[in-house]
């Protein structure tokens, strides 16, 4: 999808000005009665860029670095070869502990509210919250206008499966009840404690399950909601304007290792926010000689010193009014196909190029060399790094579950169980097989739905009629068989007057 991602930027006027990524498209934003925090990341993330640095000298002159040696193991983890199945492998993240958490967590809230509503609960297991999840997956697949239209007995939405698995007001409660961690023992100084220990957990399976190539990207991800939280962003350039902002560490194979919160107001960090980002979600895999891939958001030269420091090369588009860039790459006037660039005493390279438009690249580790179509090594070398990490992103946008009133905690929980593991999970599961992942998703959905009837509610069996004497009977009702079939073969409004009317008990 993004095989010439460099070369291709839109024809903005503001060369730099635009993050590099996949989104759904959003519906029109209705006004807030909430202030929300403006997501600077266009504009002054790298509070002190301007000027140029006279700590490094520059050089027209380029030699390539091949400085560290990288001797990591990579690849998907043993275990990852006993998993046969699609729901094999999407189990390795929907781990037995995640579902006792969220199984403990929602039976304790859900205990909680229907006690102040003198109402009574019936605790939810693991095998029905495994068909509460099939359900929600079975729902991004197959859109309908609204969710009680997936129990609708109406003939234009076809037989829907829900009814098969569960009743309806059965799957509302669990929605509605849907916990995580309880109030008392959160650690509310962390901004996801509503979702930190599935986050946690989710996490810690992606690093176990796969061990990440040599090159890696950092990107993120806009979770749509205009919800009253004070972590909601505002960015006017991303299709969902307003939402949940989350980092991601990506490896070349577009496999998800690592997910961060934004944290723009974070007292206690020092330096910028695109720095402090990618130093800690690099955190784990520094000082061992990979090379990372970030947009212009995050590109400075000082992440690339920092990085250096830790025996990591930085690669990345570049805003051309970062500090520390020289007035001749700047300022220099190109024509099409002409390149410009120079090297600084620490062997960073600053490379200008243009192709439909001037491009800007860092590298600490090209030497401004052409490759094939004569395009930079450097601009060839970011294109196949996030290019990949782009359709892992593209694929995870896709078929998402999104309700409109959904509670933000929901929303991010649904994103990273449904989308960013189940990418994950079928990354994993075309290492041995091929498979495309809307069949993949759909072969998970029906094994946690449980289509066999194991372990189904027995919701949707039509009640018994018996006809007994007159002078026993309670009452009279339409016949459920007759009427259904009128429904079908003429309408509702002629089956409320012809069908046969019987003796019930």
């Amino acid at each position: 999808m993004m095989d010439d991602f460099a070369g291709q930027y839109s024809s903005s006027d503001d060369s730099f000005g635009e993050e590099d990524e996949t989104l759904l498209n959003d519906d029109s934003v209705q006004p807030l009665v909430v202030p929300v925090q403006y997501d600077s990341s266009e504009d002054d993330e790298h509070e002190d860029d301007c000027g140029e640095d006279d700590e490094q000298s520059w050089d027209e002159v380029a030699i390539p670095y091949d400085r560290f040696v990288f001797a990591e193991e990579i690849g998907p983890d043993d275990s990852v070869q006993n998993c046969t199945r699609p729901i094999d492998c999407y189990q390795l993240f929907l781990t037995s502990e995640l579902l006792d958490l969220m199984v403990t967590e929602t039976n304790r809230y859900a205990k909680e509210k229907m006690m102040v509503r003198n109402k009574d609960w019936t605790d939810t297991t693991v095998e029905e919250m495994k068909r509460f999840l099939g359900i929600c997956l079975y729902m991004g697949i197959v859109k309908l206008p609204s969710m009680r239209d997936y129990w609708s007995t109406e003939p234009i939405f076809g037989c829907s499966v829900a009814t098969k698995i569960m009743a309806r007001n059965r799957f509302e409660a669990l929605l509605s009840s849907l916990h995580f961690v309880g109030n008392e023992n959160a650690d509310k100084e962390s901004r996801l404690y509503k979702i930190q220990p599935v986050l946690n957990l989710l996490i810690t399976s992606s690093q176990r399950m796969y061990k990440p190539e040599k090159e890696s990207c950092v990107d993120e991800t806009m979770i749509l909601s205009k919800g009253r939280i004070a972590s909601k962003q505002l960015n006017k350039s991303k299709s969902h304007k307003y939402g949940f902002k989350l980092f991601m560490l990506s490896c070349k194979g577009a496999y998800t290792s690592i997910v961060k919160d934004y944290a723009a107001r974070d007292s206690t960090r020092t330096g910028s926010v695109a720095d402090a980002v990618v130093m800690e979600l690099m955190e784990g895999y520094l000082d061992q000689g990979r090379d990372l891939c970030t947009d212009n958001w995050y590109t400075s030269l000082s992440l690339a010193n920092s990085l250096l420091a830790r025996k990591t090369n930085l690669i990345g588009t570049i805003r051309k009014c970062r500090k520390g860039i020289p007035l001749a790459v700047k300022n220099r006037p190109l024509k099409k196909g002409d390149i410009y660039f120079q090297q600084n005493n620490r062997g960073i390279l600053l490379l200008k190029w243009r192709d439909k438009r001037e491009i800007c690249m860092l590298s600490a580790k090209h030497d401004g060399s052409c490759g094939v179509n004569e395009k930079p090594k450097d601009v060839e070398d970011y294109n196949k790094v996030k290019g990949s990490v782009d359709h892992s992103d593209q694929m995870a946008s896709y078929t998402p579950f999104v309700r409109k009133t959904a509670k933000w905690y929901i929303r991010v929980f649904f994103h990273l169980l449904t989308q960013t593991a189940l990418v994950n999970a079928w990354m994993l599961y075309n290492q041995n097989s091929r498979m495309k992942f809307n069949d993949f998703k759909i072969a998970v959905a029906e094994i946690l739905m449980d289509l066999d009837g194991k372990n189904s509610t027995g919701h949707g069996k039509k009640r018994k009629l018996i006809e007994i004497p007159e002078a026993d009977s309670n009452g009279r009702r339409k016949c459920r068989s007759c009427y259904s079939k009128m429904v079908n073969d003429f309408s509702r409004q002629y089956a409320r007057v012809h069908a046969k009317k019987v003796k019930t008990q």
